[in-house]
């Protein structure tokens, strides 16, 4: 499928792009998946403990690899720039997993505002009220988990069209362990204080 009629670009970087991509959407999935299951314990960040930085850590670090990924900067080497080099290809692997590429491109815009006002740089007309930058943005919780899950797909057919075997699948992980680890910590230090904090 790859590359017969499109000559022109770095076979070798797009491969290294894709592979790339692949680990931040990876580790983006594993960390939604981990904080998600955090939120369920009911833990916050007025009563300090493990789990609260542990929230708030997976939950900036998965922003972080999301942004990477979707990055829409022309010298950016994300998800982007994959389709710009072989975009007939992308088009076809999206076809594959029922995704519509120009959605994933205006949730990248939706994201691009997000970074822009809170997350690499706190822009003054909003530090008083970040969670109003995703209230702007638009960005349901459903469209976010949805998109990581299309653009992982996309990528696991790319790799599987430029490298050949088996088609590579999202590193699988539940959280079933976060309700163990906050078990053992409750009966040591008593109850994990408070409700889940929003963004």
């Amino acid at each position: 499928m790859l590359g017969d009629m499109e000559l022109s670009y770095d076979r070798e970087r797009v491969k290294k792009a894709i592979v790339r991509n692949l680990a931040e959407v990876n580790n983006g999935l594993l960390k939604l998946t981990a904080y998600n299951k955090l939120c369920e314990v009911e833990f916050s960040y007025e009563g300090m403990s493990f789990f609260a930085i542990a929230g708030h850590s997976l939950y900036k670090d998965m922003i972080g690899n999301v942004i990477q990924l979707l990055d829409l900067h022309p010298h950016a080497e994300s998800f982007w720039y994959i389709e710009r080099m072989i975009p007939v290809d992308v088009q076809s692997a999206a076809k594959n997993c029922n995704t519509d590429i120009e959605q994933v491109k205006e949730f990248s815009s939706k994201l691009l505002y997000v970074k822009n006002k809170t997350h690499f740089h706190i822009d003054k007309c909003v530090v008083e009220n970040s969670k109003e930058v995703w209230n702007r943005a638009d960005i349901s919780a459903d469209e976010f988990t949805q998109t990581l899950s299309s653009v992982a797909g996309i990528l696991a057919i790319l790799k599987r069209e430029l490298f050949g075997g088996e088609l590579g699948e999202v590193t699988q992980y539940d959280g079933a362990d976060i309700q163990k680890m906050v078990a053992a910590y409750e009966k040591i230090y008593g109850k994990v204080p408070g409700s889940p904090s929003n963004r």
